[in-house]
């Protein structure tokens, strides 16, 4: 740790900076500077690539990587040093969101070459200032800055200027221009100056600096798989193409190997990081320690250790929910259980590898990372195949109509039609086409999907229905059992993978369980398949069925739509984008980022490159918009409507009927028989839990805990504990509640409660004014997330929150729509 980190000193070493200009869409990288010694003490060279569009940055930053890659050969002692995490952020997503210079990128990290000199730093000097940016350190080391642009700030304003300038981009004829590059190189400079200053300070302290682990550079670079060779020339191809289909599809090709890197940049990030940055990272588990002796299991030994539950932690326990130590990334150990809120955790390995990995012996202590790599072969394989009949101009009908966003004839509804008997209708007449159906919440997409489907297979047609996760799949499986019930018939079809029992096979007793995905169509005889992306892509499903339905087509990735896309005749993609978003982690060029339901209703007049714009509400002519909420009361349903759909989502008439009766004597928080309320409570210093909000969570439960709730049938009944949902945003603040409700509080986090509804919905946002974590505002107060928290209520939505949110500083356009979507909150 600290000076003792510091590599040895090479005549080639690179100091680099970057600026970026995070206000265009889409932020741009535009200047890349390094400097490098001369033979003269003291004298260095600058050397720059400049961008002034998305075009120029690929241009500079390749130009950038080829530069330092060949230096790295040549000199293959050196290093680039930095300072701060910025720069390789930047890299790393650039090579990545123009696909370009990965595996260069990607050479130059796992070789050590670059180091953050503030690591080192923070690490390892304590200084008299507030903060460790570069421009509070150096003075320790170098006398104040004379340049105009002096600060990071500085370069955006002095950036925006030039923009507004119209002078030319050369630096040589632009003064503005000229000022941020002296200011950059003048950073290059300056972090040189400290590497220098470090050194002699570890020289003056007799600190010997550790032995180097980074491994020297090949003579030639590594070379790629034959597989992603081939998927990179036909990338090429498509791109020469020209037309929009071939674009988006020259981008998903790579989508999956895009999507791995920042998961193995974060699993060797993690493995280095800190106690603290590790105990701030929910996906990890700082600071295990052994409890007792492993006793043996099987072939397996499980160990028992014990850790802070004060930390968030989002790991769940599973036979294939599989964790490493941070100090030895070998071992792939299970964790078998988890109890966050006590602290409590097993792991389990076989015998064999604890011998091999571990020298027979669990460790004793230690932090946990997550091993998050799921192999995506049969996807990529098949998106590979998809785009090589683009090439032979044979593409599959449901994905060229789906990229071409061509919606199938008939969508305008007749006289006396409902949305589900208009999707009946259109999807009974559907060859070759794609039908988008938009369910906002309550909307019965479930109920009438269902019945599309009972209809197709009443028609002899093989349907194949998928998303993300086997829950979903499940839930509208279920469905469809019910609606061919309703219609005298019995459900059958095959179900792959997931749990092997529960209500979809006792209701259903001809669906039948595949445990895996290659066993699956000799099980099939016809009728309905379920399953996920692992399964639809496997060669033998090519042609084989007439529809794919996809739910929560909001998360499903665009890339693995197309994928599966092969398998059927027909597209139909359920879901809404103005709910959860699909967990993306790479940047991916062009539209290949997008879930299928992004990209199906995205407004391409008003969409920009780099900021892309979604349709609220799907378009009458693209495809089905179901407009009528049956579960939430007309004052919860117009926030909604008007906050999230322009006003196009309405509630039935019945809803109107739930109401909370008020009690005869004042109320201290609820006052309101339905609607939303807010419930303002002022905290300091809390991010991710507030102890504050969860008392008021608990008054405002006591409060409504009894009094007469009248449902939409017109029925009525004291509410009780089942009638309410809690939620917050981080895991910290719903362990906090689960500790101070009564026991069976249905407690959780807004991914958890999608798709379920109460009476009452309770919201603690938990951050204090200010403290918004390194996520920022724009986490807690996400509109879609917000969406699927209030639409959860069926009556009344309390939103419990710091109202001194409301004055926060914007930072930028976004923020100041997530602050005006708070203000109407703290004034519903």
């Amino acid at each position: 740790m600290g000076l003792a980190t510091l590599p040895p000193d090479h005549p080639a070493d690179v100091f680099f900076d970057m600026e970026g200009y995070p206000l265009a869409p889409g932020g741009l990288e535009y200047l890349f500077g390094v400097c490098t010694r001369t033979a003269q003490p003291d004298t260095w060279e600058f050397r720059d690539w400049w961008a002034h569009d998305r075009a120029e940055e690929k241009q500079a930053f390749e130009g950038f990587v080829d530069w330092v890659s060949a230096r790295w050969r040549q000199n293959p002692g050196m290093h680039l040093f930095h300072y701060a995490a910025y720069e390789v952020s930047a890299v790393r997503r650039l090579s990545t969101q123009h696909d370009s210079r990965q595996d260069e990128v990607d050479e130059l990290l796992r070789h050590g070459v670059f180091v953050d000199l503030y690591r080192i730093v923070r690490h390892g000097l304590r200084i008299g200032e507030d903060s460790y940016s570069i421009k509070s350190v150096e003075r320790l080391y170098r006398p104040k800055r004379t340049t105009d642009v002096a600060t990071a700030g500085d370069s955006i304003v002095q950036y925006a200027r030039w923009i507004e300038s119209g002078e030319a981009g050369d630096w040589r004829t632009s003064s503005i221009l000229k000022g941020i590059r002296d200011y950059n190189e003048d950073d290059c400079r300056s972090t040189a100056q400290l590497l220098r200053w470090l050194r002699l300070a570890a020289s003056e302290r007799k600190i010997v600096p550790e032995t180097p682990s980074s491994v020297a550079a090949s003579s030639t670079p590594r070379e790629l798989p034959p597989d992603v060779v081939a998927r990179l020339e036909t990338a090429g191809k498509l791109r020469l193409r020209g037309d929009a289909a071939s674009a988006v599809l020259a981008g998903v090709i790579d989508f999956h190997r895009r999507e791995e890197k920042p998961m193995w940049w974060r699993m060797f990030d993690r493995a280095e990081a800190t106690p603290d940055a590790l105990r701030d990272d929910p996906a990890c588990i700082e600071g295990v320690e052994a409890v007792g002796d492993a006793v043996p299991d099987k072939q397996s030994l499980v160990q028992t250790y014990r850790f802070d539950p004060a930390q968030e932690c989002k790991l769940a326990a599973g036979d294939n929910s599989k964790v490493m130590f941070t100090h030895n990334l070998d071992a792939k150990l299970t964790l078998s259980s988890l109890d966050a809120a006590r602290g409590r955790l097993e792991l389990k390995l076989g015998k064999k590898s604890l011998n091999e990995k571990f020298g027979g012996a669990f460790p004793q202590e230690g932090s946990l990372l997550p091993h998050e790599h799921i192999s995506s072969a049969v996807i990529q394989a098949a998106l590979a195949e998809v785009a090589a009949r683009h090439l032979s101009d044979e593409l599959p009908s449901p994905v060229a109509a789906l990229l071409n966003r061509r919606p199938p004839p008939g969508l305008i509804g007749q006289s006396g039609e409902s949305s589900t008997d208009i999707a009946i209708r259109v999807a009974g007449a559907m060859s070759g086409d794609c039908l988008v159906i938009q369910g906002p919440p309550g909307t019965g997409k479930t109920y009438t999907a269902s019945r599309v489907i009972a209809s197709l297979l009443a028609a002899g047609r093989k349907i194949g229905v998928a998303s993300n996760s086997h829950k979903a799949v499940v839930n509208l499986l279920l469905a469809c059992g019910d609606a061919v019930r309703g219609n005298g018939g019995r459900l059958q079809g095959v179900k792959v993978g997931g749990e092997a029992d529960g209500p979809l096979f006792t209701d259903n007793p001809d669906v039948h369980h595949a445990p895996d995905s290659g066993a699956a169509q000799a099980s099939y005889r016809g009728g309905v398949i379920g399953g996920t992306a692992w399964l639809f892509t496997r060669p033998e499903w090519d042609g084989a069925l007439d529809f794919l339905f996809i739910d929560e087509a909001g998360q499903v990735a665009l890339a693995n739509a197309i994928a599966m896309a092969r398998c059927a005749q027909n597209l139909v993609l359920l879901g809404d984008q103005m709910q959860l978003e699909q967990p993306v982690q790479g940047s991916h060029p062009g539209d290949a980022g997008l879930s299928a339901l992004q990209y199906a209703l995205k407004d391409t007049d008003m969409s920009r490159p780099d900021a892309p714009i979604f349709h609220a509400v799907v378009p009458p002519e693209a495809g089905l918009f179901l407009g009528e909420s049956r579960r939430m009361h007309p004052s919860v349903c117009r926030f909604i409507s008007e906050s999230i759909y322009g006003g196009r989502l309405g509630s039935h008439a019945d809803c109107a009927r739930q109401r909370i009766a008020l009690p005869t004597n004042p109320s201290d928080f609820v006052t309101s028989e339905s609607g939303i309320v807010f419930s303002g409570v002022e905290h300091d210093g809390n991010i991710q839990q507030s102890d504050e909000e969860v008392a008021r969570v608990l008054a405002i439960y006591q409060e409504l805990k009894g009094r007469s709730y009248t449902a939409k049938d017109g029925s009525t009944k004291p509410l009780t504990l089942e009638h309410f949902l809690f939620i917050a945003p981080y895991n910290a603040q719903v362990r906090r509640l689960q500790e101070a409700l009564p026991d069976g509080a249905r407690v959780g986090s807004v991914d958890r409660f999608q798709g379920q509804e109460a009476p009452v919905c309770i919201l603690s946002l938990c951050s204090s004014y200010g403290e918004y974590g390194s996520r920022g505002l724009g986490f807690i107060l996400d509109r879609n997330r917000i969406n699927v928290a209030m639409s959860r209520a069926q009556c009344l939505a309390v939103v419990v929150a710091d109202p001194r949110i409301a004055g926060s500083v914007p930072g930028s356009l976004d923020d100041m729509m997530l602050l005006n979507l708070f203000c109407k909150l703290v004034q519903a």
